[in-house]
This record gives C-alpha cells, structure tokens and sequence, in this order.
C-alpha cells in the first residue's frame, strides 16, 4: 500500500479506531491474504479526524474491492452531522474472485481518499442462506459471489442489548 501520511487525534467521545486516519494522496492498494477462501466481512471505518494538511471532511473517494464498488464518490461533506462511519459489507475472496482481497482506494482528482481502520473476518459457512425472493414474490435465486452485500440495517432479535462496542 501507498498511504502519504498517518495522522492523530484524541478525542474522548469516538472509538480509539477513530482517532487516526491513513491518508493517501493517489490511487493505493492493500492485498490482505486470508487463511480461506469463501465470503468475509469486510468492515471500513472512516471518520475525518482534523488534519492540517487535508481537509478530510470534503475528500472526495473511492474504493473498490476485488472489482467490486463498494464506495464511489463518496464524502462526509454529503452526510449529515460527523459521527464515525462503519461500512460492512460481505465480499467473496476465492472461487471466482481474487484468492485475496485487493482494496483500492482512490481519491478523486484534486482530493485525498482515507481510512481509520479496516478489518475482514471469514463468514462462517451457514451463516447466510445466500438464495432470495425477490419483492413481488417471484422466483427464488441465488445471489452470485461476484456481488458484494451491504450491511444496511442491523435488528436485535431478542437478547441483551449489543452495542458497537460489543457488537
């Protein structure tokens, strides 16, 4: 990978995870080898600390995993408010993808792409039931490995009460 800087914070109201970024200044990639092949959660956590050098709260990137789009264009300058960000998603590494995971991150022209932390966790086989019904109730289908899943919405089923910290 090609990171150009890392840069701290300390602020008392954010996970550590978000207190320092990995800065890059042009197009950079990691490649993470995993111990299996198969689906894994892929998890960027992204929250644009103060810097003297970039403004990271207007940079402008994308990241794309083993081919997949994951982020395109992407900004805190479109959200609302500054709480730290967690993007989850499940990728597949193997099979029909890459026998490792490629994360590209790009900044777009005159701008910076960054990262607070990333991490990838095997998908336990099961874990899923990766075949669908499509609303209007049409025919089942399996979603294909060279798509990735977005973690959109989390629901606690019952249970204690899971909190990021614990999740």
């Amino acid at each position: 990978s090609n990171s150009d800087s890392v840069v701290s914070n300390t602020a008392s109201d954010v996970p550590a995870v978000y207190n320092s970024a990995r800065i890059f200044t042009r197009t950079s990639k990691y490649t993470i080898r995993t111990r299996q092949i198969g689906r894994h959660w892929l998890r960027l956590h992204l929250f644009p600390v103060k810097d003297d050098r970039y403004d990271l709260k207007s940079a402008v990137f994308s990241v794309v995993a083993n081919g997949i789009a994951l982020l395109h264009g992407f900004s805190f300058s479109k959200l609302e408010g500054s709480s730290p960000l967690l993007k989850e998603y499940v990728v597949e590494i193997g099979g029909s993808s890459s026998e490792h995971l490629v994360l590209t991150l790009s900044p777009w022209s005159g701008s910076v792409a960054f990262l607070n932390g990333l991490e990838v966790v095997s998908v336990p086989d099961g874990q899923f039931d990766f075949r669908a019904l499509p609303v209007p109730k049409g025919s089942e289908f399996v979603i294909p490995t060279h798509v990735a899943l977005e973690t959109v919405h989390r629901i606690n089923m019952g249970g204690p009460l899971l909190t990021p910290k614990n999740d």
